[in-house]
């Protein structure tokens, strides 16, 4: 099982690939926005998927046997409010008064994503996998 978004589609490509390795079901949850849906422009397709991950409301990660194994971190975190504003289908949570108690409810559950799945901007980074161009080696 995986989460990935079509902002970051290298990711997404690695999800898909590393699923085919794994024998039997596998589930790949994949954020993509629906400007007609969510009344936001086209043009912020891909900004509304990294907002989603960035705010914490769509943590990226690989479960396997019902444990996370892995996740990504946020590079920007940001306030839920940026995600929200962007998309016309929120309107009601800013006009005719921001609903501040329901946004507050919802960057509650962001920040829980983000203690849940360590995806904290802060957190170490683990050093890149070894590579032949690392290691000195040649390409073939």
């Amino acid at each position: 099982m995986a989460t990935a978004t079509v902002a970051d589609l290298r990711d997404l490509e690695y999800e898909a690939t590393r699923a085919m390795d794994f024998g039997g079901a596998r589930y790949l949850h994949v954020l993509v926005p629906c400007p007609l849906g969510w009344g936001s422009s086209p043009a912020d397709t891909i900004k509304v998927a990294r907002l989603a991950t960035e705010c914490g409301l769509f943590p990226v990660f690989e479960a396997e046997t019902g444990q996370v194994v892995s996740s990504t971190p946020i590079r920007h975190r940001m306030p839920v409010t940026d995600y929200l504003r962007i998309q016309a289908r929120y309107a009601h949570l800013f006009r005719p008064a921001e609903r501040t108690e329901i946004i507050a409810k919802l960057q509650a559950a962001a920040d829980r994503n983000i203690a849940r799945f360590d995806l904290s901007p802060e957190r170490p980074r683990l050093p890149a996998p070894a590579t032949p161009a690392t290691l000195g080696g040649q390409r073939s």
